[in-house]
């Protein structure tokens, strides 16, 4: 698959060149664009061509090229010259305006220069397959630490979702059967009814649970990450998750301490990298419910 893309990529660039009758960048860079794209897919990864930033220093960019991830953010980035730049030239000048060094491809049609963590770490030959490949994939599987921790985090917490769920679960029902907690109880009943009026008269005890579940999993990440206060607290229905959650967890030390000591590891890692989780909250938010829910709380329709 890697070679034939390879292959094509040689084939469009002729065409590009044979067309236009020109070997600049804006020419070409549309044939590596296109295998950049076919090399993301693996690892669902985005090319967003020709955006701006700001350096460090404050001064305004313009990349060819950023890898993205909806989740872990920029992973690398691409800058395509003509074939007749001095291109060592231009990478310096890149550096010195404020480009990032730590995981950005170099190209001209000819040579490749990949650097990472401030070192050149690979220069190939373009018109070398094999070599061009191993050099995608080296750009593509590289993670900054901070990424790779935040990945572990998820990693840990997936797996110790199932024992949360599991104590949460028993932490309810053993307030409920027989009550052992009446405020509880109560507030649950009439939180029952409040669903069964606004989502689905379908919804049963059981959904109760689960949402009260997906609510304390996801209430602490989304209260301190981004401060959506007004999505856990000012509307009815969280207002009543809230009230029926606060007569279950009062004085409950045990089940707080299981929850928030896994929550807050993840936390942690997120807030490493919440600068650009931010700008893409609602894909977050979207990824988040995945991850608090996924293969671990049974799935019932209600609505």
């Amino acid at each position: 698959m890697s070679y034939l893309a390879i292959e094509r990529y040689y084939a469009k660039l002729d065409r590009l060149m044979d067309r236009g009758q020109s070997r600049n960048e804006g020419t070409i860079a549309p044939a590596f664009a296109a295998l950049l794209e076919i090399y993301c897919e693996p690892y669902r990864y985005e090319l967003i061509q020709q955006i701006s930033d700001k350096t460090k220093h404050g001064n305004s960019i313009r990349f060819d090229g950023v890898i993205r991830d909806v989740i872990a953010g920029d992973c690398g980035y691409w800058e395509a010259k003509d074939p007749n730049d001095h291109l060592d030239q231009e990478i310096a000048e890149k550096f010195a305006t404020g480009y990032p060094d730590d995981n950005i491809l170099f190209e001209n049609s000819q040579t490749a220069v990949l650097f990472q963590r401030s070192v050149e770490v690979m220069r190939v030959e373009m018109a070398d397959p094999a070599a061009l490949d191993r050099c995608l994939k080296q750009f593509l599987s590289y993670e900054k630490p901070e990424v790779a921790e935040f990945r572990q985090a998820i990693a840990a917490f997936s797996a110790d979702l199932p024992r949360i769920v599991k104590v949460l679960q028993t932490a309810i029902e053993d307030q409920e059967n027989p009550p052992k907690n009446t405020k509880f109880v109560d507030l649950r009943d009439q939180f029952l009814q409040v669903c069964k009026t606004s989502i689905n008269p379908q919804v049963t005890q059981a959904d109760v649970h689960e949402i009260l579940i997906q609510h304390i999993l996801s209430e602490d990440i989304f209260l301190h990450i981004f401060g959506e206060v007004q999505f856990h607290q000012e509307n009815n229905i969280s207002q009543q998750v809230q009230g029926v959650i606060s007569s279950f967890l009062r004085g409950n030390c045990a089940v707080r301490y299981v929850t928030r000591s896994s929550i807050t590891m993840l936390r942690f890692a997120i807030e490493r990298q919440q600068s650009q989780i931010i700008t893409r909250s609602k894909s977050f938010s979207s990824w988040s419910m995945k991850i608090f829910t996924r293969r671990t709380i049974p799935r019932r329709r209600i609505g």
